[in-house]
């Protein structure tokens, strides 16, 4: 059995704490700049203590 392995770039995002705003604005570069296919890897507190938790959750949702 052939495997073929591919390649992929992969971003790492931490500590968001509910800063959609800023979460979008990052996600929206990356699909400017990074080649296709690519992975988002979050890490560190996402909704913690920020003004908006529930847009944040909402994004990690679709992604």
């Amino acid at each position: 059995m052939q495997r073929h392995m591919t390649e992929i770039d992969t971003f790492l995002i931490g500590d968001v704490h509910g800063r959609a705003d800023l979460l979008q604005a990052l996600l929206h570069e990356l699909k400017q700049i990074a080649p296709c296919p690519y992975q988002v890897i979050f890490l560190g507190d996402l909704i913690d203590r920020g003004p908006d938790s529930k847009a944040v959750s909402a994004i990690f949702d679709a992604h």
